[in-house]
């Protein structure tokens, strides 16, 4: 996506749209593993230089936010620094368990030209869309209104096989098919993909773990689900873009993004 921000920054393009299109959002704890009743940071950013850190996320645009921790939700305080919003949180000193950070946005609306749009398609990977967009003979804005979700894990003491599988209820929603914090860099990274709790097919998924290297592109099958290569240690983002058609007034299309960090540890 660093094209499109340098593009955009060049020809004075509204502060919306480079925050739209030029920016992955995700969440980060400060810590892979935090010991019961001790305390955690969970870093909220958008930035086109995975892993770097570059804008906050305004409070007031969190729809949804927690800490799931067994059958308890945990509310973190929130704390705007200058490159990330912090969400800080002590655990509980009698519970154990992966913890799922997750968080939505509340949605917002914003208008492209079409040498924006075909950039923007160019980089979510859209090529029906796009070719449709290509062939239209008068100029025409874009109008979209896009919700982001994000979704990361970090344990807490002992932690129990499979706890990754449960959904945080998010509208889009990456669920890993096997341990976020321990992925393997021979092997293949398996999700699976929810729209509003149901698998989602089609859905086009790539993964960075940093936003300098090329990326690639995964569809989900019939189940939602999709492997991933994360053939590196490091924090990787998967990111998918759900984009579609609407009747809503004043729209021409929704989107849903969506994020999951997810920890690669050297091979044994």
């Amino acid at each position: 996506m660093m094209n499109l921000r340098r593009t955009a920054l060049l020809a004075g393009f509204s502060l919306a749209a480079v925050s739209l299109f030029a920016h992955e959002t995700w969440l980060a704890p400060n810590q892979g593993y935090v010991a019961p009743g001790l305390s955690v940071r969970i870093d909220m950013s958008s930035g086109g230089a995975f892993p770097i850190m570059e804008t906050p996320i305004e409070p007031a645009r969190l729809a949804r936010f927690g800490v799931r921790l067994g059958e308890d939700t945990l509310k973190p305080t929130l704390v705007s620094g200058p490159k990330s919003l912090k969400l800080n949180l002590t655990l509980p000193k009698e519970k154990e368990g992966l913890a799922t950070a997750f968080v939505s946005l509340k949605p917002r609306r914003l208008t492209l030209t079409p040498d924006k749009v075909v950039e923007y398609l160019e980089e979510i990977n859209q090529p029906a869309l796009l070719e449709r967009w290509k062939g239209g003979k008068e100029p025409r804005t874009w109008r979209e209104e896009y919700a982001k979700h994000a979704k990361a894990f970090f344990r807490v003491g002992k932690t129990e096989e499979g706890a990754w599988l449960k959904p945080a209820g998010l509208a889009l929603e990456i669920i890993p098919l096997s341990d976020p914090t321990r992925g393997n860099p021979n092997e293949d990274f398996k999700v699976q993909v929810l729209k509003d709790g149901q698998p989602l097919s089609g859905l086009t998924l790539t993964a960075l773990v940093d936003a300098k290297r090329p990326r690639s592109f995964v569809v989900t099958d019939t189940a939602g689900q999709a492997s991933l290569k994360l053939n590196r240690p490091g924090r990787w983002l998967i990111e998918g873009t759900d984009l579609r058609e609407t009747t809503k007034a004043g729209l021409d299309f929704e989107s849903d993004f969506t994020t999951l960090l997810v920890t690669v540890i050297p091979a044994r």
